[in-house]
C-alpha cells in the first residue's frame, strides 16, 4: 500500500493531493476544504469507526457494514455534531489533504517492519 501511494503521489500533477480509501465515506463540503489550506497544513476530517475504542481516538458509531446497509443520512447527521475547525497536534489518518511538495520532503509512507503497520515522517 505505502509503494502505490508514494507511486500515485509522485505522478499526480496537482499542487494539492488527497488520499482517500476505499472504505471511507465523506461527509458533505469535503471535497472543498482545502480551498483555503496553506502550505505547511495538513488537513483531515473526523473518522468514524463502527466499534472502538481502537488505536487511535476516533470516535465510534456503527452506521451499517456494507453499502446495501449504510444509514448514509444518520452519518452526515452525527458528523455535524463533530465537526470543529481547529487546528490539532494530534495529526489524523486517511482521508487527508496535503501539498505534494511537503509530502515529497517527508519521503512519503516508509514501510515498516511490522508489515500491518505503516508511519509517515509528517509533522509540520
Amino acid at each position: 500500500m505505502q509503494q502505490a501511494l508514494n507511486l500515485g503521489v509522485m505522478n499526480a500533477t496537482n499542487e494539492r493531493i488527497m488520499i482517500i480509501n476505499d472504505d471511507n465515506v465523506l461527509c458533505t463540503g469535503w471535497d472543498s476544504i482545502w480551498a483555503d489550506m496553506s502550505e505547511g497544513e495538513v488537513k483531515t476530517i473526523n473518522q468514524i469507526e463502527p466499534t472502538g475504542p481502537g488505536m487511535f481516538n476516533f470516535p465510534a458509531k456503527d452506521f451499517g457494514r456494507s453499502p446495501n446497509d449504510f444509514n448514509y443520512e444518520g452519518f452526515l447527521e452525527y458528523e455535524k455534531e463533530l465537526s470543529s475547525n481547529k487546528v490539532s497536534d494530534d495529526g489524523g489518518i486517511f482521508p487527508f489533504v496535503i501539498f505534494k511538495k511537503n509530502y515529497m520532503m517527508v519521503g512519503g509512507f516508509i514501510r515498516c517492519t511490522n508489515h500491518l503497520l505503516f508511519v509517515t515522517g509528517i509533522s509540520f
